[in-house]
């Protein structure tokens, strides 16, 4: 290592704030979590509640999911 260098290193703090990184802003956009818009079973019918078994579950926000209940 070439002398300069390693004098360099050793004279700086190790909580020196220029050589952290700094956070990025975060966006401004609201967080959305979408709710259950409803139950199917894997015919397409719809539920009424949570059956046991394989079933589908439609969110409110259009996308669904298939999962197995126990």
């Amino acid at each position: 290592m070439p002398d300069g260098l390693l004098h360099s290193i050793a004279a700086r703090p190790l909580n020196d704030v220029s050589t952290r990184q700094q956070p990025q802003e975060l966006s401004n956009r609201p967080c959305s979590i979408p709710g259950i818009a409803g139950f199917y079973d894997l015919s397409g019918r719809q539920l009424q509640t949570k059956a046991r078994g394989p079933i589908i579950i439609r969110y409110s926000d259009g996308t669904s999911r298939k999962v197995m209940m126990k």
